[in-house]
């Protein structure tokens, strides 16, 4: 009985008892193109780090007692030439080539620890489904710019079949069989080819970085696979179609973004946890100055106030500091126009990521003025612009200041706050459901429509408002 047929044989015994079994089976068909697979993957940047801080470890000590030996030989050399009676003018010459050999060594192990100061990791090559055996193969798989090739290892008999060439150019390995120039040849492998392909991270941050098949790759070469019972037929369209890439992934810690963060009240800002594919659960350490929603890490502000926004997770229990000021801070760096109003609020403006002080200037004082901290003292109301010079450059803002029943009838503005923005909408449904109370003027700035009763169509008004799509 020829191979095949007792493959078929075996292969039916084996599935009809393993139905019998209840136990599920699959046999790929005789023919069925080979799968060439990378293997996805994902580890922690820590552990990365781990794994270069031990090798670096190792590679110290192995140095030092190096050192040691060395000197300890130095040592007995020159104490053998004075007991030998040599001069010293031989001793001091032989002392300074010792001198000069122990620099040597150490500057040495000083670039074998810089070439190990790496993050390396590695992925895996399967080639399965090899029944119909292969006399000769090319192909190439596309490695990430980010990271450097290092070498391959060849963990079975079959994957030595495989030369390897690199070409850094085009982040490209390409394979070729064992006598691949030749499509007779009589070395055919049908195991499972392993083979394990070795790279350097190159940025420390992590990230993911994939692999895919090619069929065009090193010098020009052109991807090709012959089996057993096709040697002079090239069925590389088979192999291309049943290729699955992969991906490695290396994430960094779990951490919380932004660790810390300034707002104004009724204001909101989202809060993440970067690095996790947890469910992450929030909690307020005080909701009187801040709240946050348990499953988004939305957070919402109060009233004045400091207080801690929680995230936990399998892993982590992260903090995020939430200052909620007495005042309401705007950035100068904003081109928008802010609106604010007379009503006796503290309104000051900040330079972003200021090195060393700011200098602050009014364009009109008899609008406003504006002193060393960046607080704004209003005058009257009218148009003001504010000039801030810092070292990122210099900034202006223009401020329209409203008088204060004016600006409670600012209709969209239903935050009070002189401006219509995402945060209206997003106040303005928590009290159509019932998660937030507005106060008489907040309804009043809500009632888009005009009939008293602020309703979905509002909300949708003042979103189009936003997005510039109807104006009022």
């Amino acid at each position: 009985m020829k191979y095949p047929e007792c493959t078929k044989l075996v292969s039916s015994c084996l599935a009809f008892t393993m139905m019998m079994a209840g136990i599920p089976f699959t046999v790929s068909a005789e023919g069925d193109a080979p799968i060439l697979q990378v293997k996805t993957d994902s580890v922690s940047m820590k552990s990365l780090e781990e794994e270069r801080d031990g090798r670096l470890q190792v590679l110290a000590e192995r140095q030092a007692e190096e050192i040691r030996q060395l000197e300890d030989s130095q040592a007995q050399q020159i104490q053998k030439m004075r007991a030998d009676g040599k001069s010293e003018t031989e001793i001091q010459n032989q002392i300074k080539k010792n001198e000069d050999t122990l620099q040597n060594k150490k500057e040495k192990h000083l670039q074998a620890m810089e070439a190990e100061n790496v993050l390396r990791f590695s992925t895996d090559v399967i080639i399965s489904n090899n029944f119909m055996g292969v006399t000769a193969a090319s192909f190439g798989i596309k490695y990430d710019s980010r990271i450097s090739y290092v070498d391959v290892e060849l963990l079975n008999s079959t994957a030595k079949c495989f030369n390897v060439i690199n070409n850094p150019e085009q982040h490209i390995l390409w394979f070729t069989g064992a006598n691949a120039s030749n499509a007779n040849s009589k070395n055919t492998f049908k195991d499972e080819v392993m083979m394990t392909l070795n790279f350097i991270l190159s940025e420390e941050q992590g990230g993911s970085f994939p692999f895919e098949f090619v069929w065009e790759g090193a010098n020009g070469a052109h991807a090709y696979w012959y089996t057993d019972n096709s040697r002079d037929s090239n069925v590389i369209d088979g192999i291309e179609s049943s290729a699955v890439g992969g991906m490695f992934s290396a994430t960094g810690d779990e951490v919380i973004d932004p660790p810390m963060v300034r707002m104004n009240q009724n204001t909101q800002r989202q809060v993440k946890v970067l690095n996790t594919t947890d469910a992450v659960f929030w909690y307020s350490d005080n909701e009187k100055v801040a709240t946050v929603d348990s499953e988004t890490g939305l957070v919402t502000a109060v009233s004045p106030g400091v207080t801690n926004i929680n995230a936990v997770t399998n892993l982590s229990l992260l903090t995020c500091e939430v200052t909620v000021t007495e005042g309401y801070y705007y950035s100068i760096a904003d081109p928008t126009e802010l609106k604010i109003n007379n009503n006796g609020d503290t309104f000051i403006l900040y330079y972003p990521d200021a090195e060393g002080a700011v200098k602050w200037s009014s364009a009109k004082q008899d609008i406003a003025t504006i002193d060393e901290n960046g607080t704004i003292t209003i005058k009257q109301e009218g148009e003001v612009t504010f000039i801030g010079q810092g070292s990122g450059g210099t900034y202006i803002r223009k401020v329209i200041i409203s008088s204060a029943s004016e600006s409670a009838f600012l209709r969209g503005d239903v935050d009070e706050n002189g401006k219509i923005d995402i945060m209206d909408v997003i106040l303005l449904n928590k009290g159509l459901f019932g998660k937030a109370s507005l106060t008489d003027a907040q309804i009043k700035a809500a009632d888009i429509n005009g009939d008293n009763i602020p309703d979905a169509q509002d909300c949708l008004r003042i979103m189009r408002y936003i997005v510039k799509l109807e104006t009022w």
